[in-house]
């Protein structure tokens, strides 16, 4: 195998296991934020700061305060399920992919080491 080759990939391999790793998790997030206001109307409050992490993660440390605080009242399907379900499902799904990107590096660094 192509010495440069993997001398790339082992710079940016460490890179694609961060993405793979964190961006289903926040791909929940946003996804349980996203659903929980959306109320319908033609431009959606969180639209514009989707790709702010900071704010995405306050507002859903803000949700789930407030769905701590009145777990009884709110609605399962609107506010409680997305809220827990997407970012579980984010967590599933990255843990999957990163176990899988991370087999297949290890299969093509030890193709290349001749191992």
């Amino acid at each position: 195998m192509n010495p440069f080759f993997l001398f790339l990939l082992a710079i940016f391999s460490p890179f694609v296991l961060f993405v793979t790793l964190l961006a289903p998790i926040y791909g929940g997030i946003v996804g349980a934020a996203y659903i929980i206001y959306s109320k319908g109307d033609k431009i959606h409050p969180l639209s514009g700061k989707l790709l702010d992490v900071f704010y995405i993660i306050e507002v859903y440390m803000q949700l789930f305060t407030s769905w701590l605080a009145h777990m009884d009242a709110v609605s399962l399907v609107n506010y409680s399920l997305p809220l827990i379900g997407l970012p579980l499902i984010g967590m599933i799904v990255s843990l999957w992919l990163t176990a899988k990107l991370s087999r297949k590096l290890k299969h093509i660094f030890q193709l290349g080491a001749g191992i």
